[in-house]
């Protein structure tokens, strides 16, 4: 992890406006920036940026957060590499600390082959670009795929030469140790001691994990010879850095827009991908040349809840492709199949169709994969019921693996129209599936015992409960306490108070944080939503910081909760617009900028949520007086209940308000 000093760095160096303008053009409004969200599809400036409190805010889609909270959302990073990607836009030296020597040891290597892959990516580029048999074979091969400049310089795209030591001398001449790279797959080692490139006469496509860092490569053979020990594609192997069942192909250049159109096009192979891209369709991925597996797909799940599987006109292979594509329906993902015209795979069709042929191709043949692959199995069937009866009974297999039970009705109904079959059947036969799935699933539990009737029957489909909204919830008065506390609480009330001998009693100015932190302790008030009262507590333990001290503070905090809360909070959702406020002349814009705090203003946040606390316990008591059981019980309870409705009324009074009983 990174030590407090090199955080504490990194969040100093950064503006928030210069974050977000890497990715979004801005414009000044008033004091703050305006700009269009990059989190939801919009045309209309709906993103504040708050240089002043540096954080940003859309009062659209509801994302907010500091330097750090935009990186991790934009860019799909943890906290600790979005500090680390800040660092590296800052310059700022990384300094970090270990549990033990073995998870340092760890550390160090990882990105020391994170650093040798990153250098062999840069080589076979240079390679590509540089030399004439680079130029000849790789550079030729990408122009007849119709690759430009731009996209080849975006992927990476490289090319390995016919030389055994090419890598390795280059490798041993920037004074690198030799064995990271067998440990990348991209060397071997000799039995005398020297070493080989395993990437020879290949044109190469860089693999990037999510943080775009290279992992592995792929690698197209360019010689005419082929055979079982020279294959037309090679794959870096597994390594420290490289795990094939968790990398997508192209991730890295799809996620932003995965996440902008909530949809992902699931593609085979590399070409496939870039063409998509260059035809402007970026949220595009490939598994790497290997079967889909669940982490693969919990990695799309992260972006999007939208798979569309794109099949060539192939018959044979679009049934092939069935088999494996159960694991997509199992993580809960709405799947869509796109059926290519026959001979056309992704990269030839984006190849000789426009750009917005392709799309406009794209968005009206993408078909739900359930009602597809019903389509597609009965054409086989010739109306032979026993054949139609295996379809049937596939497709309700393929239902039941969906977790959603509404999407499995919604499925039901619609197949039952395509097998003109009753629905009710349908139904039945699915229940049976769900049934023996939740047996099984119970006996690998509890191998001794059978689940009872009800255990099975409450896991099939049935009717959801509506939420029913808690009057007892606190949320919205907390949520105003740590309202005043963001927004005002630098600003002053007067506060009458005893002195030290409680015979007189004078008027002080006290600010507003103090005034209403020491109201909660006074009160013993402890507030209900865990994220709001870790926020009191970053207040209480900064005593003597102004807001913006403490804002940083929760803006930098360890729970995303608080974090996600402290911007959504800090920054108001009315200002005055720019044109208003030429129109203002200054004592009117004094009214606005500088409002001085009345005392009641504050008092009633503190007194609404006290109210709210005392109805609160009211139910409580009056619960365990309709179960009380003796009638000393019952007495206490009647007394603690004319208390709690004294302190109702009398806060009720305070508050100018009045409660029906």
């Amino acid at each position: 992890m990174l030590t407090h000093d090199c955080i504490d760095k990194i969040l100093e160096a950064c503006r928030i406006e210069e974050v977000v303008s890497d990715f979004v053009s801005l414009r000044k409004r008033g004091v703050n920036y305006v700009g269009i969200c990059p989190f939801h599809d919009d045309n209309n400036p709906s993103m504040y940026v708050s240089p002043a409190k540096g954080i940003f805010k859309c009062f659209v889609c509801d994302t907010g957060g500091d330097s750090v909270g935009f990186i991790m959302k934009h860019e799909k990073l943890s906290y600790t590499e979005a500090l680390k990607y800040l660092a590296n836009k800052y310059s700022i030296p990384i300094e970090e600390v270990y549990t033990d020597e073995k998870e340092k040891n760890e550390a160090t290597e990882r990105e020391s082959l994170y650093a040798v892959a990153g250098f062999a990516q840069k080589f076979f580029t240079e390679t590509l670009n540089e030399t004439e048999e680079g130029r000849a074979i790789g550079l030729s091969y990408f122009k007849e795929r119709g690759f430009s400049a731009d996209t080849i310089r975006k992927f990476g795209l490289g090319y390995a030469d016919k030389s055994f030591h090419s890598l390795a001398e280059r490798g041993k001449k920037e004074g690198y140790d030799l064995e990271l790279f067998v440990k990348t797959g991209l060397l071997k080692k000799k039995d005398d001691g020297s070493y080989y490139d395993m990437i020879r006469e290949r044109v190469t496509f860089p693999i990037h994990n999510t943080a775009g860092k290279v992992v592995g490569f792929g690698a197209r053979i360019m010689a005419k010879e082929k055979s079982a020990n020279n294959p037309k594609y090679i794959n870096s192997p597994e390594t420290y850095i490289y795990h094939k069942t968790y990398i997508l192909y192209g991730i890295y250049f799809a996620k932003q827009s995965m996440v902008k159109k909530d949809n992902c096009y699931l593609v085979e192979g590399y070409t496939d991908v870039i063409s998509m891209h260059q035809a402007g369709i970026e949220n595009v991925v490939a598994s790497s040349g290997t079967a889909l597996t669940v982490e693969q797909v919990k990695l799309i799940r992260k972006f999007t809840h939208n798979i569309t599987v794109l099949f060539d006109g192939d018959a044979a292979g679009i049934k092939a492709s069935f088999r494996g594509i159960d694991i997509i329906l199992k993580e809960g993902m709405n799947l869509k199949v796109l059926l290519l015209p026959d001979g056309h795979d992704p990269d030839s069709f984006v190849r000789s169709h426009s750009n917005s042929e392709t799309i406009e191709y794209f968005e009206k043949n993408a078909v739900n994969f359930i009602l597809f692959k019903t389509n597609i199995l009965l054409q086989d069937t010739n109306n032979d019921p026993i054949a139609v009866g295996k379809v049937i009974h596939e497709i309700i297999n393929d239902i039941a693996l969906i977790p959603d039970s509404i999407s499995r009705q919604l499925y039901v109904q619609e197949c039952a129209k395509l097998l003109h079959i009753s629905e009710a059947v349908l139904i039945n036969e699915l229940n049976k599936i769900l049934r023996k799935q939740i047996r099984d699933a119970y006996r690998q539990q509890n191998p001794d015992a059978l689940p009872e009737p009800d255990v099975i029957e409450e896991h099939i489909a049935t009717p959801q409960p509506q939420k029913v909204v808690d009057e007892n919830d606190l949320s919205s008065q907390e949520r105003k306490v740590i309202e005043v506390l963001l927004q005002i609480g630098d600003e002053s009330v007067k506060v009458e108070v005893e002195n030290e001998d409680g015979d007189e009693r004078k008027f002080v100015q006290m600010a507003v944080k103090d005034y209403v932190l020491n109201n909660l302790k006074n009160g013993s008030i402890a507030l209900e939503n865990p994220t709001y009262q870790q926020m009191v507590d970053v207040f209480a333990a900064m005593p003597e910081a102004s807001v913006d001290g403490v804002l940083k503070a929760l803006l930098s905090h360890e729970n995303a909760n608080v974090r996600d809360a402290a911007a959504d909070i800090a920054m108001p959702r009315y200002e005055i617009s720019e044109e208003w406020e030429e129109r203002l002349d200054a004592p009117v814009k004094n009214i606005f900028n500088n409002r001085t705090v009345r005392k009641n203003e504050v008092d009633n946040c503190l007194l609404h949520l006290q109210l709210r606390k005392i109805i609160k316990l009211i139910n409580l008591v009056q619960s365990k007086l309709k179960t009380a059981t003796n009638e000393e019980d019952a007495v206490r309870y009647l007394q603690q209940l004319s208390v709690l409705n004294k302190s109702k009324n009398e806060t009720a009074d305070l508050l100018g308000i009045v409660i029906n009983k």
